[in-house]
């Protein structure tokens, strides 16, 4: 679908590096922080430029901190790593 949208935005003469593919995710389980982030590293090597966390257990706001502290951190390093290494 992802490259659909990317073909109708070049068609419709708009820049496709610009469009912003957004994924809904309900927040992993966090219990192995190493899974959720390569779990979250699927949904990027799938194209995906945005995430969008949507709390889904019996304590979203400790979740959402979790994310934040735990997760999120780690997943930004393992991005700047791999595009790193990329290069």
């Amino acid at each position: 679908m992802r490259d659909r949208i990317l073909r109708a935005a070049d068609a419709a003469g708009r820049e496709p590096s610009e469009i912003t593919c957004v994924y809904n995710v309900p927040i992993p389980d966090l219990r192995d922080v190493d899974a959720a982030i390569e779990q979250l590293l699927g949904y990027i090597r799938l194209g995906f430029t945005s995430l969008n966390f949507m709390p889904d257990g019996p304590d979203p706001r400790a979740q959402t901190e979790r994310l934040g502290l735990d997760v999120l951190p780690e997943l930004r390093t393992e991005i700047n790593r791999r595009s790193e290494v990329a290069r």
